[in-house]
């Protein structure tokens, strides 16, 4: 286990302290990050001495401080990908063998094997959410009007594989860090007296918490390409084998949902495949 999978793990396990101990001792290794870092453990430690004294500080801090430290390893895992234009090193998957069960131009029925939804309404933006079909490819645009959250989202019966895909960002309204991202979610299976898609993490659907989880695995647009009118190829991979709980996985490309900063935003994407 490398450090960054160390960090995470502490993360889902709820040790914030021993994720920015992690953090801190590979310092020399992120580059760019380690004065975010060093802030990041000064608000921490102001939230635990505030619990330890009784002070009620808000869940919403740690949930905040937890969610920061997840970016900045995203935000090193993403650049190591697009500098390998393949999956890290470190992984174990590149090593086996998989098939493809999914590809979008191959699709059929797009509108019927994703999951479209839109916090601002589908009926009050009517165009944020589109599939552009051609005779070779399907391209899929989704797009936020405001701070409202979105995306689509396709179960995937699989906890360990990949996502092979090309994506074009057409715009971001946000500054330092991007509100366009790539999700894979780990989720339950429902038992008795379970209603709708429950994560790995809760106990109940559309937990306000989701977002924020520790277990998922996030790709965050860089920067850099947002506006460049270029199609980038990216592979993301994951693993849930070893997660509690864990019995398939969810593909969802978003705006907004779980950062920071929300806005307006804009990002189109192609050839999808999905291997497991």
């Amino acid at each position: 286990m490398n450090f960054k999978q160390a960090v995470k793990k502490f993360l889902a396990e709820g040790f914030t302290n021993r994720a920015i101990e992690e953090l801190t001792k590979n310092i020399n290794l992120l580059a760019g990050y380690g004065n975010e870092i060093i802030l990041l453990s000064n608000q921490y430690h102001k939230w635990e001495r505030e619990y330890r004294l009784g002070l009620g500080p808000e869940k919403s801090e740690l949930n905040r401080i937890n969610f920061s430290l997840l970016e900045i390893i995203d935000k090193i895992e993403t650049h190591n990908d697009i500098d390998n234009n393949t999956l890290n090193s470190d992984n174990p998957i590149k090593s086996i063998e998989y098939s493809c069960i999914y590809n979008s131009n191959k699709d059929l029925s797009p509108k019927v094997d994703w999951t479209f939804f839109n916090a601002g309404g589908l009926n009050r933006y009517p165009n944020a959410l589109k599939v552009d079909s051609n005779s070779r490819e399907q391209v899929f645009k989704i797009r936020a009007h405001g701070e409202e959250d979105l995306g689509m989202e396709k179960p995937i019966n699989r906890l360990m594989g990949f996502v092979e895909l090309d994506y074009m960002a057409i715009n971001s309204s946000n500054g330092d860090i991007s509100n366009l991202l790539f999700i894979l979610i780990p989720m339950k299976h429902n038992t008795i007296g379970q209603v709708g898609y429950v994560e790995v993490g809760s106990d109940k659907q559309d937990d306000p918490e989701n977002p924020f989880s520790p277990f998922r695995k996030r790709f965050i647009i860089p920067n850099e390409h947002i506006g460049d009118h270029r199609w980038h190829r990216v592979t993301i991979e994951f693993d849930f084998r070893y997660i509690e709980d864990a019995f398939y996985t969810i593909f969802a490309p978003r705006i907004n949902e779980g950062v920071r900063s929300k806005g307006e935003g804009e990002l189109w994407f192609k050839n999808i495949k999905i291997f497991g």
